[in-house]
């Protein structure tokens, strides 16, 4: 599908700013200083993209329309990861004020940062497990090409509404580099993510 497929290359790039952000928070941990403009130009980034226009596909496209094709257990599940979804955007809320009161000095808004910042990458990794080894799939079984088509056009109408020639795979890269993490071209196999999922 070619919804999956789109889905899969964001994910890749959600990764990599999951790790730019684990690289940030070692640091502060082990420093005790936080590296706020990056750390900020992450959260930026996980708020307009990955909690932002990818959720909003996922969540207007792809489980929109699975949820008219499922079984209730499926349902369920599905339901399971739009709340994932609300807890991630709460969860980065909390990490914009912690990374203020740091930026301000604050010793303690910096600890809470760093162990926030651990429980929502984990919590975004399991998460994305989850869609890789069980939504995905699920979504490969229910749904046909019209479904697939449907989703697609839903999402160049998102992508249309980001700013024009926005280019967000180059802003990671740059972030990565900045950060000093390795972007790799190549996604990971899918047993890495059947270990994400836990």
């Amino acid at each position: 599908m070619q919804a999956i497929e789109i889905l899969e290359r964001e994910h890749h790039l959600v990764l990599h700013l999951l790790e730019c952000l684990e690289v940030v928070v070692n640091e502060a941990e082990g420093k005790g200083q936080l590296r706020s403009p990056h750390a900020a130009e992450i959260l930026s980034l996980m708020e307009f993209f990955a909690d932002g226009s990818h959720q909003r596909k996922e969540e207007e496209g792809l489980f929109s329309r699975l949820l008219r094709r499922a079984a209730l257990s499926q349902r369920l599940y599905v339901g399971r990861l739009f709340a994932d979804h609300a807890r991630d955007r709460h969860d980065l809320r909390s990490l914009h004020s912690n990374l203020m009161g740091a930026v301000y000095g604050d010793p303690l808004s910096t600890r809470e940062f760093v162990v926030r910042s651990r429980r929502y990458i984990l919590s975004h990794r399991k998460h994305m497990g989850r869609e890789q080894v069980v939504l995905y799939p699920m979504a490969e079984r229910l749904l046909d090409e019209r479904d697939d088509a449907m989703i697609v056009r839903g999402f160049a109408a998102i992508d249309n509404g980001l700013p024009p020639g926005l280019d967000l795979a180059t802003k990671v890269r740059g972030l990565c580099a900045r950060v000093g993490v390795g972007f790799r071209e190549e996604r990971l196999p899918p047993a890495a993510f059947a270990e994400m999922a836990g």
